[in-house]
C-alpha cells in the first residue's frame, strides 16, 4: 500500500506508527475477510481479487486506523470484539469495497502479486543529475563577440582544446588571451598601455591594466559585481586567478596548472570578459 496506494506524504508519515496488532485482530476474523475478498491461508493473506479492487479496503482500513476518518481514529478498543469489527467493516463506503464481481478463480498471497497489475507505481526515485563534465576551459554557453582578428583566433583555440589533454597550452593562452584583451579595451578608449616616469617610458603591469579596465568599466555603467572574482585575485597571489600565477604558468618549469584551477580562473574573469567583448 505505501508503494501503490496513491497516498499523500501527510499519510505515508501517519503509517510509521502503524497499529499492526489491531490489523491483525481485525483480518482473523472470518467475516471481515469474507466482506472485503480475503482469506488466510498458510499464514498468508490471500485474495482472488485484481490488484486495484484488493488494494481498496486494506488502504481504508490502514487509513482509519491512522489518519482517521472526519478527524475520529479507529482505535483498539473499537474492535475488540466480533461485532464491533463487523460493524466496523459495514461503515466503509462502497467506494473503498472491492468489486467481488471481478474475482478470479484461484487465490494468491498479497505479496505475490505484481507490482505492474497495480495502477499507481511506485514513485521513482529522482536522480540528481550531475553536471555535464567540463571538457573546455571556456563553457559552450559563453559566447564572447571578439572582433579582433589575433585575439579571436587565441579566444577560438581555448574553446577547441581539451582541459584533459592540453592544460600547458590552455594556461598560457588564457593569460595571453587576458593581457590582449586588456590591451584592446583599453586602446579602445583611449588609454594608452605606456606611462613615463622620471623621463622614461615604461609598460604598465598587467595588474595595473585591469584595474584601470574595470574603472572606465564601472565608470561607464558595469555592475560592478562583475569584478568581484578578478579583484579578489589581484590582491590574493594564491587565487587560481591571481596574476603571479599566471606569469608563473609561462615561466616557471616546475608548476603545472590543474583542470580546476583553469576552470575556476575562467568561471571568476568571464563576467570581464563579457564587458569587453560586447
Amino acid at each position: 500500500m505505501r508503494q501503490h496506494g496513491g497516498l499523500s506524504d501527510e499519510e505515508q508519515k501517519a503509517l510509521a506508527k502503524f497499529p499492526i496488532t489491531t490489523l491483525d485482530r481485525l483480518l482473523s476474523t472470518p467475516a471481515v475477510r469474507k466482506h472485503i475478498g480475503f482469506e488466510i491461508k498458510d499464514n498468508k493473506l490471500r485474495t482472488n481479487l485484481p490488484a486495484d479492487e484488493a488494494i481498496k479496503p486494506l488502504k481504508r482500513i490502514a487509513l482509519d486506523l491512522t489518519v482517521g476518518r472526519d478527524g475520529k481514529k479507529v482505535k483498539v478498543t473499537d474492535l475488540k470484539l466480533v461485532h464491533q469489527q463487523t460493524d466496523y467493516i459495514k461503515t466503509i463506503d462502497a467506494s473503498d469495497l472491492p468489486d467481488l464481481s471481478k474475482a478470479g478463480k484461484t487465490t494468491r498471497a498479497i505479496e505475490d502479486i505484481p507490482a505492474a497489475e497495480f495502477k499507481t507505481r511506485p514513485a521513482k526515485q529522482k536522480r540528481t543529475k550531475k553536471p555535464p563534465e567540463r571538457l573546455h576551459i571556456i563553457p559552450k554557453g559563453c559566447q564572447l563577440k571578439v572582433t579582433n582578428n589575433r585575439i579571436g583566433e587565441i579566444y577560438t583555440e581555448l574553446m577547441s582544446l581539451r582541459l584533459a589533454t592540453h592544460r600547458n597550452a590552455i594556461a598560457v593562452l588564457y593569460r595571453v588571451f587576458t593581457e590582449l584583451s586588456v590591451d584592446h579595451y583599453l586602446a579602445a578608449n583611449g588609454t594608452g598601455l605606456k606611462y613615463t616616469k622620471d623621463g622614461k617610458t615604461y609598460y604598465k603591469s598587467l595588474k595595473n591594466k585591469i584595474e584601470e579596465s574595470i574603472a572606465l568599466m564601472t565608470a561607464a555603467g558595469a555592475d560592478t559585481d562583475d569584478f568581484k572574482g578578478i579583484k579578489r585575485a589581484l590582491s590574493n597571489p594564491n587565487d587560481s586567478l591571481s596574476i603571479d600565477l599566471q606569469h608563473a604558468y609561462v615561466h616557471n618549469r616546475n608548476l603545472t596548472p590543474s583542470e580546476g584551477d583553469l576552470v575556476l580562473a575562467w568561471n571568476n574573469s568571464e563576467a570581464f570578459f563579457g564587458n569587453i567583448w560586447k
